[in-house]
């Protein structure tokens, strides 16, 4: 065999790797549009304050508002990161230009609060197993309740070592994000819940 030869079967080997990874981001992408909606939808219809997001589009069947408010926000976190304003708002330097350090911002503003989020869900999980009833029983896990407390362990650390990471490297991004989200807990904390009328379709949808 040629030195060549070995050269293309990495090449080739690269492109198919790098292919595989396109398509899984793509199924993480959809799966994170169509879930994250409902969630925005089912909050608006259970708090006054976020009403507004607790509407559903007959014509397209889909929760337009939420959809909506979910591209604006991502839309605007995409053009925001790399920029003098962002170095500014984060007290990082301002000649930074976007590229590689924008995309890294931006993980490390987003992971703290997706780490913190599965860390919910999980929790969530030991709930509604509590809450279960005969007509609504609670969700099947196998090997409850030792695999959803790995789960929930797993979450801690990786949150911790996500802000450990941005404190050691002075990336003020990922306490900008708790931020938001501990604004976001006082918010929902002190809005008026409202009766939801047919909440099991809620759920379906």
């Amino acid at each position: 065999r040629h030195a060549g030869d070995d050269y293309s079967l990495i090449l080739v080997g690269g492109k198919a790797i790098s292919l595989l990874v396109c398509i899984s981001a793509l199924g993480a992408v959809a799966g994170q549009i169509f879930a994250g909606s409902r969630i925005f939808y089912a909050f608006g219809r259970e708090h006054r304050t976020f009403a507004v997001l607790g509407s559903w589009n007959a014509a397209f069947d889909t929760p337009l508002r939420s959809l909506a408010a979910q591209g604006l926000v991502t839309l605007l976190i995409a053009v925001l990161f790399g920029t003098p304003l962002w170095a500014w708002l984060v007290g990082g330097p301002t000649d930074q230009a976007a590229g590689p350090e924008a995309f890294g911002q931006m993980v490390r503003f987003t992971t703290p609060a997706v780490w913190f989020f599965y860390l919910l869900v999980g929790l969530a999980l030991f709930k509604f197993r509590d809450d279960a009833r005969e007509d609504r029983p609670g969700f099947r896990v196998p090997w409850y309740p030792f695999i959803p407390f790995v789960f929930c362990l797993s979450c801690v650390a990786l949150l911790q070592s996500s802000v450990m990471y941005a404190y050691s490297n002075r990336s003020y991004e990922a306490f900008w994000s708790l931020g938001i989200l501990a604004a976001g807990v006082v918010l929902a904390l002190f809005s008026r819940r409202r009766a939801v009328d047919g909440a099991e379709d809620v759920a379906e949808r």
